[in-house]
C-alpha cells in the first residue's frame, strides 16, 4: 500500500525538538525521538520551525536561493542509446542525458532503455512545469542529435525538483551562520547533506556527512 508522507512542522519545547509532525495520507501524527537528522532544504526546515525559531532565523532560511531542475524520463524502444551513464550537452535544451540502464537498472520490458534528460531551470518556469513546448524541445534536440527516432519514444514523464542547486548570493553566509547557530543551540537536531547544509557537494562528501551525522547521534546519546 502506497503511503504519502510529508513533514508539516517540528515541535520545539524546552530548547529541544520534541517531535516531528507528519501527514500520512491526509492524517497528521506526531513522531517523537531523542535526536533528529534533517536533509531537507534549509528554507523548508526553517518553515517547519516557524513560530519556534526566532524571526531572523526564519527570514534567513527564506532568503536562501536555489536553482531548480527539470527531469524528463523517456522510455525508449531500443536496448541502448549511449554507452555512457552521463552525457553532457552544453548547447541543447537539456544539460545532461543519463541512461540508468548503463549503471545497473533493470527494466521489465526487454529491448527497451530509460533516458533522463536534465535541465537546470527556475522554479515555476516552463521547463520546471514540464510544459508542452519544453517537452517538444527536448524531443527535437534528441532527434537532431541522431540519438533517437520519434517512433522509438514510448513514454515521456516530466518531473520538477525545486531545490536542486544552492545559489551563493551576496550575504548567504550570514544567513547560513544564523540558522546553524540556532540549530546548534537546540542540540538534538542536525541538518546535513547537500540541501541540509546548503553546500553543493559530491557523493563521496555526502557519504562522509552521513557518517558524521551518526557520530553526532552517538555523542548526544552518551
Amino acid at each position: 500500500v502506497y503511503t504519502k508522507t510529508s513533514l508539516k512542522r517540528l515541535v520545539v519545547e524546552k530548547g529541544r525538538v520534541r517531535a516531528a509532525v507528519v501527514e500520512r495520507n491526509g492524517v497528521e501524527e506526531e513522531i517523537t525521538a531523542d535526536y533528529f537528522v534533517s536533509t531537507i532544504p534549509l528554507p523548508v526546515l526553517t518553515e517547519c520551525m516557524k513560530g519556534y525559531a526566532p524571526h531572523d532565523v526564519y527570514e534567513a532560511g527564506q532568503s536562501l536561493r536555489y536553482r531548480s531542475i527539470s527531469l524528463v524520463g523517456l522510455l525508449v524502444a531500443k536496448p541502448q542509446v549511449r554507452p555512457a551513464f552521463f552525457t553532457y550537452f552544453p548547447k541543447l535544451i537539456f544539460n545532461r542525458l543519463s541512461e540508468p540502464t548503463n549503471h545497473g537498472l533493470k527494466l521489465t520490458q526487454n529491448g527497451r532503455t530509460l533516458l533522463i534528460a536534465e535541465t537546470v531551470c527556475s522554479y515555476g518556469d516552463e521547463a520546471w512545469r514540464g510544459g508542452k513546448e519544453f517537452l517538444q524541445a527536448v524531443v527535437d534536440d534528441l532527434l537532431s542529435e541522431g540519438l533517437l527516432q520519434k517512433k522509438e519514444i514510448v513514454e515521456m514523464h516530466p518531473y520538477g525538483w525545486r531545490y536542486a542547486y544552492p545559489v551563493y548570493t551576496v550575504g548567504f553566509k550570514k544567513n547560513i551562520d544564523s540558522i546553524f547557530a540556532y540549530l546548534k543551540g537546540l542540540g538534538n537536531l542536525h541538518s546535513t547533506g547537500r540541501n541540509g547544509s546548503f553546500n553543493y557537494v559530491n557523493t563521496h562528501v555526502a557519504m562522509q556527512m552521513g557518517m558524521a551525522s551518526l557520530d553526532n547521534v552517538r555523542l548526544y546519546m552518551h
